[in-house]
């Protein structure tokens, strides 16, 4: 089912409720130029598709939503009984959301609580129905966009942990950042900007810290190890940049801190 809620309240509310869909059997959209008029929360509640939004390439199925703001390019493409619901709105409430949760006017999340956010969608075509005045319909679709920016978040959150562990358990072996955004499901450019955010550094900068931790590590535990081998074993194949890597961390070359002992 699908309600559209044709309304000229946009400058009484600072969010405004446009239109709802539950259990939508969902068409191929392509928008070049965005929306141009509603920011937009789509959840994928079964199927598998294929969207595509600011250069990025993600796969759709259960689980997975997504958010776009007004002006922003997508296009999200039905490869077998992919069904949906979603959610609209305009207002300067939303635009503010936008500015302040949103990369570049796009959220992408593979793995929602689609059965939360379809039953709250659910209340809002109930209310509708009912003839609820847009004061009504504009609350609970704040509220509804503002639970699921939050929740975004604290999703976010755990993937970047994700992330973190991956890196963590996986250090030894080659790590690109295009591997690492096909398999958390992730844009290389969302990526980068919350892993810096959340950890405070750059995301190679960190895997490099604890490539050479562990280098100095080995160092310690075991004096007749080889630099060569040291430097494969913590995942670098450019032996000359790896000596220059750990004599920029800890002042002295890995041969340096080999011959003179490790004390601190």
């Amino acid at each position: 089912m699908i309600i559209n809620a044709f309304c000229n309240s946009a400058n009484k509310y600072p969010i405004v409720f446009l239109s709802a869909g539950e259990e939508h059997n969902q068409e191929t959209v392509i928008r070049p130029d965005g929306t141009s008029g509603f920011h937009q929360i789509l959840f994928i509640l079964e199927g598998r598709g294929t969207l595509r939004c600011n250069g990025e390439s993600y796969a759709l199925k259960k689980g997975c939503s997504f958010f776009t703001s007004v002006h922003t390019p997508v296009e999200y493409i039905n490869e077998g009984g992919l069904v949906s619901a979603f959610l609209t709105v305009t207002g300067s409430a939303a635009d503010e959301l936008n500015d302040n949760f949103a990369d570049n006017g796009f959220l992408f999340y593979k793995n929602t609580n689609t059965a939360k956010y379809l039953s709250a969608i659910k209340q809002i075509i109930y209310e509708y129905q009912k003839g609820a005045d847009q004061g009504k319909l504009s609350s609970l679709a704040y509220s509804f966009y503002v639970d699921f920016f939050e929740s975004a978040k604290n999703e976010e959150d755990d993937w970047l942990d994700e992330i973190a562990k991956y890196i963590n358990k996986n250090f030894s072996k080659k790590i690109t950042l295009a591997a690492l955004s096909q398999h958390f499901c992730v844009s290389a450019s969302t990526l980068c900007h919350s892993f810096k955010s959340r950890y405070g550094v750059p995301i190679f900068k960190y895997i490099l810290e604890i490539r050479l931790r562990y280098a100095r590590n080995l160092f310690i535990t075991s004096n007749n190890i080889m630099v060569k081998d040291a430097a494969l074993m913590c995942g670098f194949s450019d032996i000359v940049y790896f000596c220059k890597a750990y004599k920029k961390k800890f002042g002295k070359t890995p041969t340096e801190d080999k011959k003179g002992g490790l004390s601190n």
